[in-house]
């Protein structure tokens, strides 16, 4: 490739990254010192103009090969000690991240302290060198008293640096470190940054890297005031965001940051952010990370963690977060509600603008109503539901393909169950006519009654527990009842599954319940401590999809509870470290049972389950490091997630 003028290069910059005249350029600008050179006068232009119209007839570019070469490569050597650049003067390093470090410096001309970024030479490439300058551009735009200030971008002897205000008071992730914050200074720092985003978000930006080592403090004592606690109350500290080296315009098809999969650090995206396509995030992605600084603060911990990256993008996107309250007593109850606003899978669901968050929590900090409604008892039995799946199965009485139901609506399930089982009667009936010239009316009579019987007392037991959260509800949220209901409910589903066992038995016709039957068995012995009773039982569950499975009617149900019982059988031997065992099992069920992406939809509970399975199945490859493996899984796993999932505001089959 030739070398570009000055405005073709300024032409190529504006094109997206993924034209092949952009990467072409990339790829010769790792090498040509005449257009590093090029590109440097450009980045030395005022930060006002446009990278558009940066041309005038009296500024020329004069291409030679007797360009001086700098005498070192651009940025800062790992093992450099920088003292001086221009007028100033580095102290000391106080702050490093992917591709720059900070330090702190004193600016000669004006006498002041600043703070000096400047690309580390041990990831300089081209790329980065824009990215710098695309970061200043951003930065430059946001005139805010919570934004840190850049005050100038600059390139000297080759390397490109910006000077910005020095804040001193640390990090906000160093104050979670070595302080409790109580919530009412939390709330009043947060305000505060969400103003600062929305101010960034009406220019169109979106930082898209918020966490608390990018918000620094300012610290301000009041006149007089000697004591260091009164930094960490009232509005002593003044958060300032910084770092938009990620940042993007919202309406700009470039992002320099495309080539990696994902955008930002992991533990603070957005749900929608792991999915590795910067296209689909917006300003809510912003107000997500928010949501878990917030959740820090008050807790102490992270909402989500994982392993590895594949473990914590599967808990973002598909887990609940405990409720703060439940970790640290003493959680505002309106802060809480406010942070799990901000933490809503569905970006609709979070605030619409970071203004509104602002808005919220000045009401809290005001002693004013939220707009935010907290979570209603029953929205409190869903979210704990499908925050614990296997305990949470005693929230759904599935004694019967009839009794599988939304815990909202217990009424309607008994209902349904009632006319299932006159359905039952008349199909039995049937069978009886037609074994009385086999004399084996009696036997079947016999059976009937036992399965009307279990039935039965399912029945009168869903009607009992509808009564019962009637009652809570109408009585408001009270904790401990809705916790002594969860535990009543949890107790009963074992034992009516392990009711119905015997009477089902022997009848092909009800293979999947007995599916569904032997897997909560299963669940209950396991709970109870019989580790080789509850193995046997999910043996069961998986030979009656087997048997399915061989017939080619397999349904979605089957498929759920056959991946469920690998998944637990394969969970014992992961924690004995048999994973050769344990991959045996996941293959089964990935490659019988699974969905591979190519459904027309899915149940929930079956599109979560074959990426849970996906997940384990990737997770034991990789340590026996057959990691060739992985990638069709992998590949299989973005697909499953574009599934639309069946009608429906919840698939209660998750619960399990």
């Amino acid at each position: 490739m030739r070398c570009p003028s000055l405005e073709e290069i300024a032409g190529i910059l504006l094109e997206d990254d993924s034209s092949s005249r952009f990467r072409d350029f990339m790829t010769h600008l790792d090498t040509c010192r005449r257009c590093q050179r090029s590109l440097t006068d450009l980045s030395e232009l005022p930060m006002d103009h446009d990278i558009g119209d940066i041309f005038t007839p009296t500024r020329k570019m004069v291409h030679s090969d007797d360009f001086e070469s700098p005498s070192k490569p651009f940025g800062i050597m790992p093992d450099d000690k920088p003292t001086q650049l221009d007028h100033l003067i580095f102290e000391t390093k106080i702050g490093e991240g992917g591709m720059a470090e900070v330090y702190k410096c004193f600016d000669e001309q004006l006498g002041r302290n600043v703070a000096v970024k400047v690309i580390d030479s041990s990831v300089m490439s081209s790329r980065n060198l824009v990215r710098l300058e695309q970061e200043a551009r951003i930065h430059a735009k946001l005139k805010h008293p919570n934004v840190v200030s850049l005050l100038e971008f600059k390139v000297a002897n080759g390397l490109p640096y910006l000077i910005m205000e020095l804040v001193e008071g640390g990090t906000l992730k160093e104050l979670f470190k070595t302080h409790t914050v109580n919530p009412r200074t939390l709330a009043l720092i947060l305000r505060d940054v969400a103003l600062a985003v929305q101010a960034a978000h009406d220019l169109g930006i979106l930082h898209r890297d918020l966490k608390p080592a990018n918000i620094l403090l300012e610290k301000r004592v009041k006149s007089g005031s000697s004591d260091s606690s009164s930094l960490f109350s009232g509005n002593s500290l003044v958060p300032k965001v910084s770092d938009f080296g990620l940042a993007k315009l919202a309406d700009s098809n470039t992002d320099l940051s495309k080539s990696a999969m994902y955008l930002g650090t992991p533990a603070y995206m957005s749900p929608e952010q792991t999915m590795g396509d910067s296209s689909r995030i917006g300003p809510r992605a912003d107000i997500y990370s928010l949501g878990v600084i917030l959740y820090e603060g008050l807790t102490g911990r992270l909402p989500f963690v994982g392993d590895d990256l594949t473990e914590l993008f599967g808990r973002i996107r598909h887990n609940l977060p405990v409720l703060p309250s439940e970790i640290q007593a003493g959680v505002p109850h309106d802060l809480e509600t406010i942070c799990l606003k901000c933490l809503e899978k569905d970006p609709r669901a979070r605030y619409a603008k970071a203004a509104d968050l602002a808005e919220e929590l000045t009401r809290f900090l005001d002693g004013n109503p939220i707009y935010a409604r907290p979570i209603g008892p029953l929205r409190q039995l869903v979210r704990w539901a499908r925050r614990k799946p296997v305990l949470a199965a005693s929230l759904v009485l599935l004694i019967a393909e009839v009794i599988t139901f939304g815990i909202w609506n217990m009424r309607s399930a008994a209902t349904e169950a009632e006319a299932r089982v006159r359905e039952a009667e008349a199909r039995v009936k049937e069978s009886v006519a037609r074994a009385k010239a086999e004399q084996k009316a009696d036997e079947l009579q016999e059976d009937y009654e036992n399965l009307k019987s279990q039935y039965s007392y399912a029945i009168n037991l869903t009607h009992s527990n509808a009564d019962e959260l009637e009652r809570i509800i109408s009585k408001g949220s009270r904790e401990q009842d809705l916790r002594k209901f969860k535990w009543k409910l949890r107790g009963q589903r074992g034992e009516l599954a392990e009711r119905m066992i015997p009477a089902l038995d022997g009848d092909p016709a009800f293979d999947t319940l007995l599916a569904k039957a032997y897997y909560l068995s299963g669940v209950r012995k396991k709970r109870h401590g019989d580790h080789m009773a509850a193995a046997e039982q999910f043996r069961n569950s998986i030979d009656k999809a087997r048997s399915h499975f061989a017939s080619g009617k397999t349904s979605l149900d089957h498929r759920y509870y056959a991946m469920r019982s690998f998944n637990l059988l394969a969970e014992s031997e992961i924690a004995r470290g048999n994973y050769e065992a344990a991959l045996k099992l996941l293959k089964e069920a990935w490659d019988n049972y699974a969905s591979h992406g190519d459904d027309f939809e899915l149940t929930r509970a079956a599109k979560v389950m074959s990426m849970q399975t996906a997940f384990r199945l990737i997770h034991c490859l990789e340590i026996l490091g057959r990691f060739d493996e992985t990638w069709r899984i992998s590949t299989d796993l973005e697909r499953i997630e574009r599934v639309p999932v069946q009608n429906g505001e919840f698939d209660v089959d998750i619960l399990y």
